[in-house]
């Protein structure tokens, strides 16, 4: 026999409702199992499968059911308890930060970190679940959300550790497109119009559609930027734009989900105007 005890009223409602629904299903299978819900927020299980002596399919099948749950019910509140105890973040910060956990644990990137994380915490604890339920045949459920779920802890902390230093990177990035903005809005324009051809790299045609040479690029950089400080590609174009000043920008390219093109259109919005690479040819007449 095997018995789960709740301290909240709710959870054990929950859960027994679960539980019923996948004992149907164990049934159909010819698994023979009974759960009893008993007064004081009791759930008693019954194993009595003749063909095999063994409980551990039971135990594998209730802790799947408590992961699932635990994961789909408690863990937004864990991540956001866990955000203002340990990381003493505010209100709409902790909204934010728990917003980019949930994708990193949804597996909603596609980087190697963020699926060794998601796998990690369903097999903690799931292995938390089994080894309590299968060493006492009883299980404190709320005690043991508060002090037997070490290793699940470990990586939801880890978790928002990455949350919270991504929350805080994009905050700066924020920032640093808004000054950028601000800058762009209040300079005097010196061109009328600028063409940008994106195909691998970024050409430059003034309004005559000439293609501009480095040299000429060069020259509407600031002496400081241009010769005393390294800076990459990327940062070159956009120091290189906001020192030509141009009124509309016209770009072409194959990729306007580029990163960088993404970039050019958060600084300069409405004035710039994004066209299939396809239409190039046809505007330069070449």
């Amino acid at each position: 026999m095997l018995a789960i005890y709740f301290e909240d009223q709710d959870n054990c409602t929950r859960l027994a409702k679960k539980i019923a629904i996948a004992i149907k299903q164990f049934h159909k299978l010819g698994i023979n199992a009974t759960m009893e819900q008993r007064e004081g927020n009791e759930l008693r299980f019954l194993l009595t499968d003749e063909t095999d002596q063994s409980d551990d399919p039971y135990y594998s099948f209730l802790a799947a059911l408590l992961t699932e749950d635990l994961i789909k019910t408690k863990e937004h509140l864990l991540l956001k308890q866990y955000a203002y105890t340990d990381f003493h973040l505010v209100e709409e910060e902790q909204r934010q930060v728990v917003s980019i956990a949930q994708a990193i644990f949804n597996e909603d990137r596609e980087d190697g970190v963020s699926k060794r994380l998601a796998s990690s915490r369903c097999t903690a604890l799931y292995q938390a679940f089994f080894h309590q339920m299968k060493a006492q045949k009883t299980l404190f459920y709320e005690p043991f959300l508060t002090f037997r779920m070490k290793a699940y802890t470990e990586i939801v902390l880890d978790c928002l550790e990455l949350a919270v230093d991504e929350y805080w990177l994009e905050q700066e990035h924020q920032t640093t497109l808004d000054v950028i903005r601000q800058t762009v809005e209040q300079q005097k324009t010196k061109r009328r119009l600028i063409y940008l051809v994106h195909d691998e790299t970024f050409r430059f045609y003034d309004d005559a559609f000439r293609e501009l040479t480095k040299d000429e690029c060069h020259f509407y950089m600031s002496e400081k930027t241009a010769d005393h400080t390294v800076v990459g590609k990327m940062e070159y174009l956009i120091l290189t734009l906001i020192e030509m000043s141009p009124e509309y920008i016209y770009l072409f390219t194959k990729q306007p989900d580029h990163h960088t093109i993404l970039l050019i259109q958060s600084i300069y919005q409405e004035r710039l105007k994004v066209y299939p690479f396809e239409r190039y040819a046809t505007t330069s007449g070449k």
